[in-house]
């Protein structure tokens, strides 16, 4: 140990002038090398080798509802109807509208398909997708010709004729069991698919305008309306709805049907008693099914800045019905909480 020591103090007063001239020591700048971006799939993979539907919709919602659940994992809250609904509710307004009353930071898709009538809402809820695939809260918007039974079926007869429809019947669901991908994807700004966003809703901004429209489109009186004349409120498409609605009751989910509105100039006489035909109808139906109905029809109807023709909302419009049901007190939006929520319920999936 005494020869150690004696060797290294003389080493150290050999050395010490050069340490004194020596510059102090200066790392190397650390070089940042950015994050890999997240690949983010094309929705169309997931609905590659699947034959469609006979309907470019529904191929598309079903392409992008997988992404979704891939990514995301099942919503809190599905939207779900024809065109009226695709355009009618903005998933991303609905969960800022929530966000401002407290609750946390919802999972919301929107999956209108054109021309869907209630036999296809119960297509693609009982048959299309798995129940694993249905969240708690499924909204159903739309208007009384989804359940009109009197009107030939042309989107349900075309789907029920496709070679997708085909493959269906062997027990092949279109959406297979998937786990979320990550939540750091959950939380990019992802891609919709041509005109719909990443939560399934396409944003219309045309504004309807009566003195221009009627001047393009001829007014059609509601008695030549096909839509509303004749009406028939029992059949094909009441049972579809009862269908269901006790599908998602033993399976503990809970069903609200919005009527959506329609604006002022299109709402005659014959259309006006068919609609309170309608409410009447749904009222008494959702008493008996155990499903809310909340009828929204004749809010706004003078506001033709909400609408984008005399039956469909724009997107200004459907800020304002997301806004609506989000302060609607029927709606249990209290069963969200935090607490309630899987590890992946406060990661948004913004729209592109």
């Amino acid at each position: 140990m005494g020869i150690q020591s004696s060797y290294l103090a003389v080493l150290g007063m050999f050395l010490f002038p050069y340490w004194l001239a020596a510059k102090p020591y200066s790392p190397p700048p650390l070089v940042r090398q950015p994050l890999p971006t997240p690949v983010v799939p094309d929705p169309r993979l997931f609905f590659s080798d699947y034959p469609s539907f006979n309907s470019q919709r529904l191929d598309q919602q079903l392409a992008l509802y997988t992404r979704y659940l891939a990514v995301a994992g099942i919503p809190d809250v599905l939207i779900i109807g024809s065109s009226r609904s695709l355009q009618g509710v903005d998933p991303i307004a609905l969960q800022a509208a929530l966000v401002s009353q407290g609750y946390p930071r919802l999972r919301i898709y929107n999956l209108g398909i054109n021309g869907a009538t209630a036999q296809v809402v119960d297509l693609v809820i009982r048959r299309l997708l798995s129940p694993e695939h249905l969240p708690p809260l499924i909204i159903w918007a739309d208007g009384l010709r989804a359940f009109n039974s009197s009107r030939p079926d042309a989107t349900y007869n075309s789907i029920i004729a496709s070679p997708g429809y085909e493959r269906l019947l062997t027990g092949d669901r279109p959406i297979p069991l998937l786990t979320p991908l990550s939540t750091s994807l959950a939380a990019t700004i992802l891609p919709g698919i041509e005109d719909l966003q990443a939560t399934g809703f396409r944003p219309v901004p045309n504004q309807f305008n009566p003195a221009t429209y009627y001047r393009q489109f001829p007014r059609v009186p509601g008695q030549y309306d096909s839509d509303y004349t004749p009406l028939q409120l029992t059949g094909a498409q009441t049972d579809a709805l009862v269908a269901v609605s006790r599908y998602l009751r033993d399976r503990q989910r809970i069903l609200v049907v919005v009527n959506l509105p329609i604006a002022q100039a299109h709402l005659d006489t014959t259309r006006q008693r068919r609609e309170r035909q309608f409410r009447s109808h749904m009222e008494q139906l959702s008493i008996q099914e155990s499903f809310l109905f909340r009828d929204f029809m004749g809010r706004w109807a003078t506001q033709s800045s909400y609408f984008a023709d005399p039956s469909h909302i724009n997107q200004q419009g459907a800020r304002a019905v997301a806004e609506a049901l989000a302060a609607d007190q029927t709606i249990p939006w209290w069963l969200f909480s935090a607490s309630a929520l899987s590890p992946l319920g406060d990661a948004a999936v913004p729209n592109d």
